[in-house]
């Protein structure tokens, strides 16, 4: 696919969507493929509202003329183009069905890779005129690809959406990042003793990703052994919530909070960790429960989306009913205990690395060229 040009839409900043799209273009490049990276700037609610908003626009506008000019420019050197747009929920689906019909007004055909648990949800709370409006958005995407088969099951109740439109390509994981270092060389890194259990997690601090009812599991869990310790990563508006449901419960001693992760610190703190832990109550197709297997840890956590089609034996992990801070520590404490076999974990994630997904990809890009 020499004469193919991929222009990959990803939002700015920090997140599994960011991670996802910059690892899908260092591969295409791998491919000999030609990747034209655009992003829609992701407004920092946190900052100035009239400020940010203004930001968005200014970049909305640039980004319509950048795909103008590099549609323009690729077609007169006779390339075939792809628009590869991975939307999240709310104004991301919005914002890139913008780029995907200007783009397919242009003679570009455009994805969609549907990276939001909610986008089956959002349609169904629209009304009848925003219905059709966004029936007609998804009529027009040569492809939409799904994370998994129970997100493809969920598209589906989109009313008009025909099955063999719905791709079905898994998330990849990088094995190689995840296997520089011995478990106990990251622990020395990372400063962290050797007589705790390690159990790590992290996300942004939002209700969804459930670390409350994971603090709210310690309890139960330090009452049966005391040498546990729980690292959260990451940072978000649940953190001062959190610092003080810590305190109520008086777990200080086993709950840290790390705040933001830098990204090359993430494959240590996998590797030195006992046991990874996601309590979300809602997720698609988390790259970092791939990681964590790639690391070979094991993995604790919610039976939610995507999640059950991946950890499909309890050789690799242990699942919970979400929301249940009880469930969630009983498969914790059985966690701790069972004797795991990391090389076996790591090996599993090996059917999810790149060379293993990527003619899914390539496929999809053959059909909507063709």
């Amino acid at each position: 696919m020499k004469n193919l040009v991929v222009v990959n839409i990803v939002p700015s900043g920090v997140g599994g969507i960011q991670t996802y799209g910059k690892t899908l273009e260092k591969r295409l490049t791998e491919e000999g493929i030609t990747v034209k990276r655009v992003e829609a700037y992701k407004v920092d609610k946190t900052k100035n509202l009239v400020g940010e908003i203004s930001k968005k626009v200014m970049r909305f506008i640039a980004n319509l003329i950048i795909l103008s000019q590099i549609i323009k420019n690729y077609k007169q050197r006779k390339k075939n183009i792809v628009i590869h747009a991975h939307v999240g929920k709310d104004f991301s689906f919005w914002e890139n069905s913008c780029y995907g019909l200007w783009s397919e007004l242009l003679g570009a055909p455009f994805v969609f890779h549907v990276h939001s648990s909610l986008l089956h949800i959002e349609y169904k709370k629209s009304n009848r005129v925003v219905k059709g409006i966004r029936r007609y958005i998804l009529s027009k995407a040569a492809r939409i690809i799904a994370l998994s088969e129970y997100w493809k099951r969920q598209l589906l109740q989109i009313d008009g959406i025909p099955s063999e439109k719905i791709a079905v390509i898994y998330n990849f994981v990088d094995i190689k990042r995840f296997s520089r270092h011995s478990r106990t060389e990251c622990r020395k890194i990372l400063n962290l003793p050797f007589d705790k259990k390690i159990v790590f997690g992290i996300g942004r601090l939002v209700e969804r990703k459930g670390y409350q009812y994971l603090v709210e599991a310690v309890p139960y869990i330090v009452e049966k052994r005391k040498d546990v310790v729980f690292f959260i990563g990451g940072k978000g508006p649940l953190k001062n919530y959190l610092e003080r449901q810590i305190r109520e419960l008086g777990v200080e001693e086993h709950v840290i909070l790390l705040g933001f992760v830098p990204d090359d610190t993430i494959p240590v703190w996998l590797k030195a960790a006992d046991i990874f832990v996601m309590p979300s109550t809602r997720e698609t197709f988390p790259i970092v429960m791939l990681e964590a297997l790639a690391s070979g840890t094991p993995f604790i956590g919610s039976a939610i989306g995507a999640v059950p089609e991946i950890i499909t034996s309890e050789e690799f992990g242990l699942l919970c009913e979400p929301a249940n801070p009880k469930d969630l520590a009983e498969k914790i404490l059985t966690g701790l205990e069972k004797k795991w076999n990391r090389e076996k974990i790591r090996k599993y994630a090996e059917r999810f690395t790149w060379e293993n997904v990527a003619e899914r990809v390539l496929k999809v890009y053959r059909e909507v060229v063709k």
